[in-house]
């Protein structure tokens, strides 16, 4: 075996789902909650994520690009309906 390679185990089984929706049952609260947030008029969020701050234009090509203002509001929603006050 060559020095300086990572053993390669091809019958690793995984840790979490390849696909994070296969750990959810199909009657989980997340898919009434994402389906709720869907519903909602979220212009205002939109907007507001789209203002310039400080004379710069709000999207520019410097940093990471933003999260989606609906998947943040599904997830404080998500948070509060678990009793989840805290992001610590």
């Amino acid at each position: 075996m060559a020095i300086g390679y990572r053993l390669m185990e091809r019958d690793q089984e995984f840790l979490l789902p390849p696909n994070t929706c296969d750990g959810l049952g199909a009657d989980h609260v997340v898919w009434f909650l994402l389906d709720a947030v869907a519903e909602l008029d979220l212009t205002a969020f939109y907007e507001r994520a789209a203002l310039p701050r400080d004379g710069r234009p709000a999207r520019s090509s410097a940093g990471r690009t933003a999260y989606d203002p609906g998947m943040l509001l599904t997830l404080l929603v998500y948070g509060y309906a678990c009793q989840e006050r805290s992001s610590r």
